[in-house]
């Protein structure tokens, strides 16, 4: 599977590093996506920002967000933070697939992190 991996970036012309695919968004931002083979498919993921305030808050902004019409899913892992995630089947996976969903998991949890923090460190 790792070797598919790398041949999906490849062809989809995304710098991957590892199990890491570091995303460059506008205005000099960027933001780093986590890959996985997992079920049949990959789990395309990104911490977002650190969950600070009440977890009953992060978790109603979740729903929220996660009943809308986003490819992007946000959950808040076992360490309180926000993670957005997205899958793409290994069955019949394209390079540009791929490509828009490793894009719109950035894009999302770094407009997460811009939106909380208001920086740029993830």
């Amino acid at each position: 599977m790792p070797n598919d991996l790398q041949k999906l970036s490849r062809a989809a012309r995304l710098a991957l590093s590892g199990d890491r695919i570091a995303v460059e968004l506008p205005q000099s931002r960027r933001h780093e996506v986590s890959v996985e083979a997992r079920d049949g498919a990959w789990r395309i993921w990104a911490k977002a920002v650190r969950s600070t305030g009440a977890p009953e808050d992060d978790i109603l902004r979740c729903w929220k967000h996660n009943r809308g019409e986003s490819l992007t899913s946000f959950r808040i892992d076992e360490r309180r933070w926000l993670i957005g995630e997205a899958w793409v089947p290994f069955a019949g996976a394209t390079p540009e697939e791929f490509a828009e969903v490793v894009r719109a998991v950035a894009i999302d949890c770094d407009r997460v992190e811009l939106l909380r923090t208001g920086r740029d460190d993830l």
